[in-house]
């Protein structure tokens, strides 16, 4: 008896889903794939979507690039549907990270009574319309947070690595009292 292969039943349902949306037969869909230059049929498509056989890589490669999907997202490997989607996740997941180590720092300096200092404004260039760019902290992410921690007469001031070390012993301190308790 044949092995059966291990079918990824999200991926059956993601080119289901990308071929229903495009209102193609299977023998248009792969006469679309055939025409870029990749070689298939609609027998082999048609056993993808049935999960009697295991969508090949380059398969999944060819579609992605012609209907301008994710890869990943058709093999089942991956939420975002499309690049920019995956773009945006991550962005918004590096912003909230952050923002989750500025309160972090912040935090630590107001229980250690630290003054902090931020960074000067960057003057904000104006656009050719005479408006000024946007410079909120969304729009502003590369910048560093703060120039400097002052406790009394102590002055520490701080560059980007410092920061980044200083943020990661608190969360690592943050974590142990967390999950030690």
């Amino acid at each position: 008896m044949p092995r059966r292969k291990n079918i990824n039943p999200q991926a059956v349902a993601n080119l289901d889903s990308l071929i229903g949306e495009q209102g193609l037969s299977l023998q248009k869909f792969a006469d679309s794939l055939e025409r870029r230059g990749y070689s298939t049929s609609a027998q082999n498509v048609h056993r993808y979507l049935r999960g009697e056989n295991e969508m090949p890589a380059s398969f999944a490669q060819e579609v992605a690039r012609v209907y301008g999907v994710n890869a990943s997202w058709l093999l089942g490997l991956s939420p975002y549907r499309t690049p920019v989607d995956e773009s945006a996740a991550r962005l918004a997941e590096f912003q909230a990270d952050k923002k989750r180590r500025r309160i972090l720092f912040e935090l630590m300096a107001q229980m250690n009574g630290w003054k902090v200092e931020p960074r000067p404004d960057v003057a904000a260039p104006a656009t050719p319309s005479g408006d000024a760019f946007d410079m909120t902290e969304s729009a502003t992410i590369a910048f560093d947070f703060y120039e400097s921690i002052q406790r009394g007469d102590e002055r520490h001031d701080l560059d980007r690595i410092d920061f980044d070390k200083f943020v990661s012993k608190v969360l690592a301190y943050f974590d142990f009292e967390i999950s030690h308790r």
